[in-house]
């Protein structure tokens, strides 16, 4: 998780395969293939480059999700929802976040800023 981060409360990091390489925090690591699934079909839809970088977010009143793919891993961060803290700012840092994870399980690949929204 993001150091200074309190509404940061899991990240997760999976493999191409969909299994978890490393999970930290509130997340549950069953799931890992779910997530995995859904950025590979969100990355289907129509009107995507290949080479674009797709990011699927999802709220409820409890928590929200941000599931990213970068360097053929699937990053996610799952905060509270912004009608349980003043800011949702833990979503914006899932390329740091990422990042983290990424340089612990042994990729190199640097992963872009590219700010907050959907891609």
């Amino acid at each position: 998780m993001v150091e200074g981060k309190e509404s940061s409360q899991g990240v997760m990091c999976c493999d191409q395969n969909g299994l978890c390489l490393k999970q930290k925090g509130n997340i549950d690591p069953k799931h890992s293939g779910n997530y995995t699934s859904m950025i590979r079909l969100a990355s289907q839809l129509q009107g995507f480059e290949p080479t674009s970088l797709i990011m699927i977010t999802m709220e409820t009143e409890e928590s929200a999700t941000a599931i990213k793919q970068y360097d053929g891993h699937t990053i996610v961060l799952k905060g509270l929802s912004s009608s349980n803290q003043k800011s949702a700012a833990g979503i914006d840092d899932t390329a740091v976040v990422g990042e983290q994870f990424l340089s612990e399980t042994g990729s190199k690949e640097q992963i872009p800023d590219e700010g907050s929204g959907i891609n």
